[in-house]
């Protein structure tokens, strides 16, 4: 599952992402949540992001003008529970009875309590390592080159 799970999210880098964004040496670390359904394990990937770092204690802004933490789990966190939101959302106010990923708790048509619906299940993919762990990585370009496509 792990591989596909990769694979998954590794192509929906490829295609929301220019490769233009990514110059010729650069690299970035990619985060992704992907969604697996039932017994068919079907993957969708519901929300990525990229990123690389914390930014230090001296340059952060009290007013919030700073995006504090760039790390990769990060940007992808905040992005799935934006996308959380917008189907819980769609649930409540647009009247849809239907989501591939919720369903109410209780009353089908009053109850104020979600859960995800059962056989779907929520994978966390990152790229690299974080960067709490011991400094062993390879260089950039030989370990995983599907996030410079330059390099294919």
């Amino acid at each position: 599952m792990g591989d596909r799970v990769a694979k998954a999210s590794l192509e929906a880098f490829r295609h929301h992402v220019p490769a233009t964004k990514i110059g010729e040496r650069e690299w970035t670390i990619l985060s992704a949540i992907v969604a697996e359904f039932g017994s068919d394990e079907t993957l969708e990937v519901v929300a990525f992001g990229t990123g690389l770092k914390c930014i230090g204690p001296s340059k952060k802004s009290p007013e919030g003008f700073i995006l504090n933490d760039s790390h990769s789990e990060v940007i992808s966190r905040r992005s799935f529970i934006r996308f959380c939101l917008r189907e819980l959302s769609a649930l409540v106010t647009s009247g849809e009875k239907v989501s591939k990923y919720f369903e109410r708790i209780g009353d089908a048509t009053c109850s104020p309590y979600f859960r995800v619906k059962t056989g779907v299940k929520f994978h966390l993919y990152v790229s690299h390592a974080p960067c709490e762990l011991p400094p062993r990585s390879p260089p950039p370009d030989t370990w995983c080159p599907a996030l410079n496509p330059s390099l294919d």
